[in-house]
């Protein structure tokens, strides 16, 4: 890095010294839009609500995510992500305890609700999703992984925020304008406590991306000067975190 050495660095005494210094990464993500760090070339995965547990596996394991955008075909929308987060919880919380899993199963089966029934999707058997299920899964595991993803986020969303919360229907999926600032975008994913944010184009209602905090890193320090007088401080000096 270009910059003075750390011994020849004012001691930073007034705080306002230490905004004065990160002033300047405040300006660039205030400058740049979410549209400036879209690659050039980019794979984003949706699935369908209604697609069966066991390929969502496949699909994760093929194209070689941790993550995946939701979209609900009832509404027309998009509707949350599915991340490596709801593998873990499907192990931890169903594969140790048959009974949470029968009756999980039992639950979602006896459903009298015709309206929360979901539609199912053809979807060819792949070897990959199959052959896992014949050889390693139980057959309480195997029609668990038959059950559509909505059951599963209806279930979570339920553990989460309650019977009156779950009645009001699929939540909505926190998203950002391409003309939006990375720091709005920042903004939301500090605020809401989230590790990923989508990009959405408004006017046609596609999605461009999604936004992750290690990739914004990679683009900062791609980007940014980093013949700052700012990096010549330890984190401790800036009093960050």
């Amino acid at each position: 890095l270009v910059g003075p050495r750390k011994d020849e660095c004012t001691p930073l005494e007034d705080p306002q010294q230490v905004r004065d210094l990160l002033q300047p990464i405040l300006d660039f993500l205030r400058a740049k839009k979410c549209y400036d760090f879209l690659p050039d070339s980019t794979q984003v995965v949706v699935l369908d609500l209604d697609l069966p547990l066991m390929y969502t596996f496949s699909v994760a394991h093929e194209h070689n995510v941790t993550f995946a955008t939701l979209w609900d075909r009832r509404t027309s929308k998009y509707c949350g992500m599915l991340t490596v987060t709801d593998y873990i919880n499907m192990l931890l919380i169903y594969h140790k305890d048959p009974d949470g899993l029968q009756a999980f199963i039992q639950g979602a089966t006896d459903a009298s609700d015709t309206k929360a029934e979901y539609i199912p999707i053809p979807v060819a058997h792949t070897p990959t999703s199959t052959e896992f299920l014949s050889e390693f899964a139980s057959p309480l595991m195997q029609e668990f992984m038959n059950l559509p993803i909505r059951r599963w986020r209806d279930s979570q969303r339920k553990l989460r925020h309650g019977d009156q919360h779950h009645a009001q229907g699929t939540e909505s999926l926190l998203s950002c304008d391409p003309e939006a600032s990375l720091f709005t975008a920042l903004n939301v994913l500090r605020v809401n406590r989230i590790h990923r944010l989508p990009v959405i184009d408004p006017s046609t209602a596609t999605l461009l991306y999604v936004l992750g905090r290690k990739i914004l890193l990679q683009y900062f320090a791609a980007d940014f000067p980093l013949d700052s007088q700012l990096f010549s401080y330890s984190i401790s000096d800036l009093k960050v975190g």
